[in-house]
């Protein structure tokens, strides 16, 4: 009694059968995505930072960078702030300050964590510049993590 079988074989895209025939396999096609529907990026109106942290210094894990956020605002993050105390100001598109308060962290002198609530009012979606620093020995802002966000009305 005789079977019938049939051997394939699969080489670089190409299914050969026994019999000797070989056919050429559809290449898989990509299905376009639809459009993203992520928002368009926000302006960055930080400017050019004059004395930037490193992450040694601080990081700033709240709110996210290009985030639109409204009053009240939690900043949170780490920081090695000298006696524990530190600034952080909200600035518009011109560097003007919109809101400047202190803050603290947990600890002096070591990379600590902080949470502080950020009061501001605007009455139009507003791009800004969240600023994390300290205020050097002489009195200039030194170790400086800047963030862009959009401020929007509450």
């Amino acid at each position: 009694m005789r079977s019938k079988y049939l051997t394939l074989v699969v080489l670089a895209g190409l299914t050969t059968a026994a019999c000797g025939s070989a056919t050429k396999r559809p290449t898989p096609t990509a299905t376009p995505s639809p459009a993203a529907t992520t928002p368009a990026p926000v302006a960055d109106v930080c400017q050019a930072n004059p004395a930037p942290a490193t992450s040694a210094q601080v990081a700033v894990t709240q709110p996210a960078a290009f985030a639109q956020v409204t009053s009240p605002l939690t900043v949170s993050g780490i920081i090695n702030a000298f006696e524990a105390t530190f600034r952080i100001a909200i600035k518009d598109a011109s560097g003007t300050d919109l809101v400047n308060q202190q803050a603290h962290s947990q600890q002096g002198q070591v990379l600590s964590p902080f949470s502080e609530t950020v009061l501001f009012t605007v009455s139009a979606e507003t791009p800004a510049c969240l600023w994390v620093f300290q205020i050097s020995g002489k009195g200039s802002p030194t170790t400086i993590q800047q963030l862009p966000l959009t401020l929007m009305p509450s």
